[in-house]
């Protein structure tokens, strides 16, 4: 991993000279930070003066700034290449931080984006992980917790595993935090004593303690390289520049100094013969070789034990190529042991293999048990009640476990904190990291089922599926981030990238597609399939969205499809089909899309009145024929059929109330079904008029009957007329 780049690495200007010595002048000393001419230099009633911390936080080749100023406040300042600076604090998610006392840049997980460490003047100080356009707040995840006034920090690899660590000075204790595979943190020890002896030890050393007899040393006590004046041993406040002592490495910064001036790591001692073996009984001395038998000297015995002038040892060669070089078979009984005493790095007597004085690779606890990676199922049980059956690959996966068993974590802190929960898989970094209890969980992909610690029977696969569950039970997920914020919703299934995303506590819920349901958040029994499908739902219940983004929320709905991207629709099943209750209704729809059916109850209906003469422009509409202008293909090759209707714009001019009108606002159709209860009133009002008409034929029957008589009778003489 490459060490990030500290924040006076360009600083040219003579006022970012001085930011940088704000921040390397150790704050636990009683001196008084240098002014800056930024506006920012006055120290706070805490004592922590305005610090600056460069970084290219974004890629883009420039370096932006961190800012912390007198009052506490954080702000990000992106270079904009043109000698400009814009603010980005608020978009970038850090307008929120406060109280903060100094800011640390530093790509923490390797993922080629620089994180930012903020140190807190009281309180909890945070982890920001940057995420490309926003950062993060990441403290309690990765286990970076770190509680009081922070006065210095530094970023460094301390036992050069190429994973970053995190050295935190509060005014209360010294914290070391040690990187972990994924962007985890565990607190390490620190073995705290008096001052460290370290001959030869190259860089430049700052005194801000006192010497050994209590005098002020004050100021640069030694050059780069050379040892101070009292027995070869540096004393003072910090050590900076680049530093590689015994696998314990340091970049870029301070080694800050405890309360009683000695430093807060360790340095262990170079030894001094290279060429020969260093005597333990004497370590100023060392054991010489000797071609011949000599007294004090190392001699080679035989061919079968050889010990070279440069201090190989060979068993069965004259010529070791290596510390110990054995020619032949090599048997142990015991335990092999490496330097310090403490780091044993084989027992024989279980089969357990150490790293860096922690298990490795092992069989230990009850049958069954495999494990491969520092410190996996370092914790199991064994006798009554053993962890069994349990499979281990990664660093500190199952780690805590104890009597779970049939578990399986692959991956770096998979299952790390289980302890007794079983039948558990877990696969990828992180994977059911905080799991304790839960049992007959999967968790596959990165951080999957990260903080789930007592739910049960999840299945969770996708970089951070199912994140933040921690008591959600029978749920599924499958994509990226899918079911990402649920922590105690159950019974439900998402399939895709970002699937119920944001769902927390929602019962039930069933989404397949890229983003299907992905704003639901406490809505229950909603099912959604297609991309996008009910993204725009959020708290209803009982929704059905297919190809539909749905409307936030409504409840009960059903929707098919999108208006303007779905123009036809084929349903099986219906044409052809008679129903099998014979009280069936016709179906309608409307311009919103919804289907429906008229109701004609009196329960449904107000200002109930007779059409009378509301009717009477209904004769006066024109029925046509015509054929459908649409080409269509027929079975037989033959003309298209002649249809039988009205014409929209026709009814438009003589009844508009029967026309439907299109987005457009032209006319588009007409309300046939309304056409039949309108002609049977004017068929009403025409039976009325026919039994009128009758009647008065009745009437012009009758006379006629009484004047037949006279008409029927001898003609009457003309002269009597």
């Amino acid at each position: 991993m490459t060490p990030p780049i500290p924040f006076w690495a360009s600083s040219s200007l003579p006022w970012q000279r001085a930011a940088a010595a704000l921040l390397l002048a150790p704050l636990a000393s009683a001196r008084v930070a240098p002014a800056v001419p930024s506006g920012t230099a006055s120290a706070n009633e805490l004592g922590v003066p305005a610090l600056f911390s460069w970084g290219d936080f974004d890629g883009d080749g420039r370096l932006d700034l961190a800012a912390v100023s007198g009052a506490g406040s954080l702000q990000l300042l992106a270079n904009a290449g043109d000698g400009r600076f814009d603010d980005v604090t608020e978009r970038i998610g850090l307008s929120a931080v406060g109280n903060a006392a100094l800011a640390l840049w530093a790509d923490y997980d390797g993922d080629g984006r620089l994180d930012l460490f903020v140190g807190a003047r009281e309180g909890a100080s945070r982890l920001f992980h940057n995420e490309g356009e926003a950062f993060v707040d990441m403290s309690a995840g990765s286990g970076l917790a770190s509680e009081g006034a922070v006065q210095s920090a530094q970023w460094l690899d301390h036992d050069g595993d190429g994973r970053l660590d995190l050295f935190v000075v509060t005014a209360q204790k010294n914290e070391l935090f040690r990187g972990l595979e994924g962007g985890f943190f565990e607190r390490a020890e620190l073995p705290l004593g008096g001052v460290a002896r370290a001959p030869g030890l190259g860089g430049f050393l700052v005194d801000t303690g006192t010497e050994a007899n209590g005098e002020d040393a004050g100021g640069v006590t030694s050059a780069p390289g050379s040892p101070s004046e009292r027995d070869g041993v540096r004393r003072g406040g910090s050590i900076g520049g680049s530093l590689s002592v015994a696998g314990v490495n340091a970049f870029g910064g301070n080694i800050a100094r405890g309360p009683s001036g000695a430093p807060t790591l360790p340095f262990v001692a170079v030894p001094a013969c290279l060429d020969s073996i260093s005597d333990q009984a004497n370590p100023n001395a060392c054991l010489e070789a000797s071609t011949t038998p000599t007294l004090g000297r190392l001699y080679p015995i035989s061919a079968n034990l050889f010990v070279a002038v440069g201090g190989n040892v060979g068993i069965g060669t004259t010529s070791p190529a290596a510390k110990l070089d054995v020619a032949g078979t090599a048997r142990m009984t015991g335990t092999l042991t490496l330097a310090p005493g403490v780091d044993q790095a084989l027992d024989i007597s279980t089969g357990s293999i150490y790293k860096g004085g922690a298990l490795f690779i092992h069989t230990k606890g009850g049958p069954a048990n495999t494990a491969l990676g520092q410190e996996a199922l370092a914790n199991v049980t064994s006798g009554f009640l053993p962890g069994v059956s349990n499979t281990a690959v990664g660093s500190t996966a199952l780690m805590f476990n104890t009597y779970g068993f049939s578990n399986t974590a692959i991956g770096a802190n998979a299952l790390r904190n289980n302890t007794t929960g079983s039948y558990n898989t877990a696969s990828g970094v992180g994977a059911l990291f905080h799991n304790t209890t839960g049992t007959r969980n999967t968790a596959s992909g990165d951080r999957a089922l990260s903080f789930n610690t007592t739910g049960n029977k999840n299945t969770a696969s996708g970089q951070r599926a199912l994140y933040h569950n921690t008591t959600g039970t029978y749920n599924t997920a499958s994509g990226h981030m899918s079911l990402y914020y649920n922590t105690t919703g159950s019974r439900n299934t998402a399939s895709g990238f970002a699937a119920q995303h944001r769902n927390t506590t929602g019962l039930h819920n069933t989404a397949s597609g890229y983003r299907a349901l992905v704003n639901n958040t406490t809505g229950a029994r909603n099912t959604a399939l297609g991309s996008n499908a009910g993204s725009n739902l959020t708290t209803g219940n009982d929704n059905i969205a297919i190809g539909n983004s749905g409307v936030a929320g409504e409840g009960a709905t059903i929707r098919i499809g999108t208006a303007g991207t779905h123009t036809r629709a084929f349903t099986a099943g219906i044409r052809g089909v008679t129903t099998v209750n014979a009280n069936a209704i016709p179906v309608l729809v409307d311009s919103a899309g919804q289907l429906g059916t008229v109701s004609s109850s009196r329960r449904f209906k107000k200002d109930i009145a007779d059409m009378g003469d509301a009717t009477e422009r209904l004769l006066e509409l024109r029925p046509v024929v015509f054929r459908y202008k649409q080409e269509q293909e027929l079975p037989d090759g033959g003309e298209v059929p002649l249809e039988y209707g009205l014409i929209a714009e026709e009814v438009a001019e003589i009844f508009p109330e029967l026309v439907v009108y299109g987005e457009e606002g032209q006319p588009f159709t007409v309300k046939y079904h309304l056409l039949s209860s309108m002609l049977l009133n004017e068929m009403k009002k025409m039976q009325m008029e026919l039994t009128r008409l009758r009647g008065l034929e009745a009437r012009l029957a009758a006379l006629e009957a009484r004047t037949s008589p006279v008409t029927s009778s001898a003609a009457i003489p003309a002269d009597s007329r």
